[in-house]
C-alpha cells in the first residue's frame, strides 16, 4: 500500500513529467490537449465576429472561452512552477504570450469596465 507522501511525490513526479519530459506518454498528451483548446480557442474567437451566431450563441462562446482559459491557466503555471528560472520564463517570450492569453479573460472575469478592451488582446 502507498503512503500518502509516496502518493503526493509520485503524483508530482506525474505533474513534473507532464510539464517537461517532451519524451513521455503524458507529456506528449497534454501538448495535444493544449494544441485542441487553441484551436478550439481560435475557432471560437472567429465565431464572435459572426452575426447573429455570435449573439446567439454569446453563452456558448463564454464557456468556450472560460473551458479553454483554464487548461492555458494549468499550461501557463506549471510552466512557471516547473521552470528552472521561473523569473527568466516569466519575462520570456513565451511566458509573455502564454501570460497574455490568459490574463484579458480574467480581466473581463472581474469586470472591471475600464478594462474592458483587453479582450482584444485575446486574438493576438
Amino acid at each position: 500500500m502507498n503512503s500518502p507522501t509516496h502518493q503526493h511525490s509520485s503524483h508530482s513526479g506525474l505533474y513534473h513529467q507532464m510539464m517537461t519530459d517532451p519524451h513521455s506518454k503524458i507529456f506528449q498528451i497534454w501538448v495535444a490537449i493544449i494544441n485542441f483548446w487553441i484551436f478550439i480557442s481560435c475557432l471560437a474567437i472567429a465565431a464572435e465576429t459572426i452575426e447573429p451566431f455570435a449573439t446567439e450563441q454569446a453563452h456558448f462562446l463564454l464557456v468556450v472561452e472560460y473551458i479553454a482559459v483554464a487548461f492555458f491557466t494549468v499550461d501557463y503555471l506549471g510552466n512557471l512552477y516547473f521552470a528552472p528560472n521561473r523569473v527568466k520564463y516569466f519575462f520570456s517570450f513565451w511566458g509573455l504570450v502564454d501570460l497574455i492569453s490568459i490574463l484579458p479573460t480574467f480581466l473581463t472575469m472581474l469586470n472591471l469596465s475600464a478594462l474592458q478592451g483587453t479582450k482584444v488582446l485575446r486574438v493576438l
